[in-house]
């Protein structure tokens, strides 16, 4: 069982990887794979255009924009959501060092270190990874069961063709 200096280290790890993402993502990869979706939303390029789930993201980015001024916190934003599953598993204590690093392969860190339904989608999509882990080792609470609701719709609205496998 992890010991509270420890949870709160991994937050602080996970935190700084995000930091690292975003920086790896904009600087490195960015050079080499243009982040076109990602410099249209920071553009607001699809304020009327799009899907809803397009203009969800689009309208959390004029919302962010508000009050963040630069684009590297904007990402980081993204970045932080994408890390809601990933944080609730460490805090119930439920997310092992495999489950930990399975979420930060190449393809999940680039992708959540960015503007982005993939940041959004996946924070969730972990969350209901680990909210199952949970409901087979231990009973779940009314909480996490809203949690869990909350992101089966998000997945759903964000991206259905990936959420299919939820049911």
């Amino acid at each position: 069982m992890l010991s509270h200096n420890k949870v709160i280290l991994l937050l602080f790890l996970v935190f700084l990887f995000k930091v690292f993402g975003v920086l790896f993502a904009t600087k490195i990869f960015n050079y080499y794979t243009p982040l076109i979706d990602s410099n249209l939303y920071l553009t607001n390029f699809f304020e009327n255009h799009g899907d809803i789930r397009t203009i969800i993201i689009q309208k959390i980015v004029i919302f962010l924009k508000t009050f963040i001024y630069n684009d590297f916190f904007i990402h980081l934003s993204f970045a932080i959501l994408s890390s809601i599953g990933l944080v609730y598993g460490i805090l119930k204590k439920l997310a092992s060092p495999i489950i930990i690093f399975s979420l930060f392969l190449p393809s999940a860190f680039v992708w959540t270190s960015i503007v982005g339904k993939e940041a959004i989608f996946f924070g969730f999509f972990s969350l209901i990874i680990f909210i199952w882990i949970r409901f087979n080792s231990d009973n779940i609470c009314k909480i996490d069961i809203i949690l869990l609701l909350v992101a089966v719709c998000l997945c759903f609205i964000l991206r259905p063709h990936y959420a299919l496998p939820l049911i």
